[in-house]
């Protein structure tokens, strides 16, 4: 087990505090990454790991302004990909596809900042009409498979992070389990987030039991 930090707590504290310092969020971004990264290694984290949102980060000025930044610190990386506004389970397919397509940038970064984890989001399912759920999931399972295949001459390791309740998808045991098994592949990995399972009530002993193979974080 390796001790970390996610630079999301970076990113809310520079937005809060100090929002007119920034042209854009990219600003905010870059900015707060930079704090991440001197913080993690003044305290000698093993690990520290970098949000990618918003996306408009992947234009090539601000792309290499990121990707220099990152490459000035020896620090291990590992990479929380975009999850603001994303949807690879929605019953939109342009939606879906955009989000898959997000996803392979984000890959692709990873590579260029020697960051071996991505962590990515499933989306939020339709609100509305619990029964539109089958299909969520049909489409999930689908937009991970492009994905997968899109990536798969990449060094990266993808992990499907279960949610909160809200997101009204991976949230309980059973549901996860019978999405990483419906998937059937071995280059999928969970992420397991303490505090969106707690929202759950997710059992612990029961995920652990099932899936502990493949939690990579």
């Amino acid at each position: 087990m390796e001790l970390g930090i996610s630079s999301l707590g970076h990113i809310i504290e520079s937005g809060r505090t100090k929002r007119d310092n920034y042209s854009d969020m990219i600003d905010l971004l870059i900015d707060a990454t930079e704090e991440c990264l001197k913080f993690s290694e003044e305290r000698n984290f093993n690990v520290c790991e970098l949000i990618i949102d918003p996306p408009d980060i992947f234009t090539d000025d601000k792309k290499k302004r990121f990707i220099d930044l990152c490459n000035s610190f020896a620090i291990k990386k590992q990479v929380h990909g975009p999850f603001i506004d994303m949807g690879m389970c929605s019953h939109n397919d342009k939606i879906s596809q955009a989000s898959v397509e997000s996803y392979i940038e984000t890959a692709e970064m990873c590579q260029e900042i020697y960051a071996q984890i991505m962590v990515i989001h499933p989306g939020v399912a339709n609100f509305l009409i619990n029964s539109i759920k089958n299909y969520n999931t049909n489409q999930l399972i689908k937009a991970v498979n492009k994905l997968l295949d899109a990536v798969a001459d990449l060094d990266v390791i993808v992990c499907m992070e279960n949610m909160p309740k809200k997101a009204l998808m991976l949230l309980k045991e059973k549901e996860i389990e019978e999405f990483f098994s419906a998937v059937n592949r071995n280059d999928l990995f969970l992420c397991y987030d303490t505090s969106h399972g707690w929202t759950n009530d997710l059992d612990v002993s029961y995920l652990w039991e099932k899936l502990h193979k493949i939690i990579k974080n």
